[in-house]
């Protein structure tokens, strides 16, 4: 129930606050943070990507860096990479949340550089709703459950839109 109150707390700050436009550049990452620890507590059922990704990083615990990028027959080595970092970790967990922090920061992101772009004054209770929508129109859970093509479609969003929207070439 943490995790969930959370969420449903910090809209709940704007409310109370004249939200400035580097207010809400402020308040991303924390958003984003705590949205990622329902997936940190997220138990998977049935056979989604994640249950498989799970024991590959359970089978890395011990392996040396240079034995799992040697090994990879897919050159899919940023991937080791991080699945190897979490596996020394030591709690497979941190890859739910991973996804589910990078996806969520992007949403944010890109909804507060909206807010900041429109003309408009939008008021503390527009800025909280607009909030809410990543939450009900994209379903965390299923976010978690598929971390390839949701952290592929992620990245390429924030790329596409820093270069088309905000001419960042970066």
């Amino acid at each position: 129930i943490y995790p969930l109150c959370s969420v449903i707390f910090l809209p709940i700050i704007l409310l109370f606050k004249k939200p400035s436009k580097a207010f809400l550049k402020k308040v991303v990452a924390p958003i984003a943070f705590v949205t990622s620890a329902l997936g940190y507590s997220f138990v998977p059922i049935g056979e989604p990507d994640l249950i498989r990704y799970y024991q590959q990083i359970e089978k890395m615990r011990y392996i040396p860096f240079l034995t799992v990028i040697k090994a990879d027959k897919d050159f899919l080595y940023t991937r080791d990479a991080i699945f190897w970092i979490i596996a020394q970790i030591g709690c497979p967990q941190l890859l739910a949340y991973f996804v589910g922090f990078t996806f969520y920061w992007i949403a944010y992101y890109i909804l507060v550089d909206q807010i900041n772009r429109s003309k408009k004054q939008f008021t503390s209770i527009e800025i909280a709703m607009l909030f809410l929508i990543p939450l009900g129109t994209v379903p965390l859970f299923s976010i978690i459950s598929n971390v390839r093509c949701v952290l592929a479609f992620a990245l390429i969003l924030f790329a596409s839109y820093r270069d088309l929207v905000q001419n960042k070439k970066n």
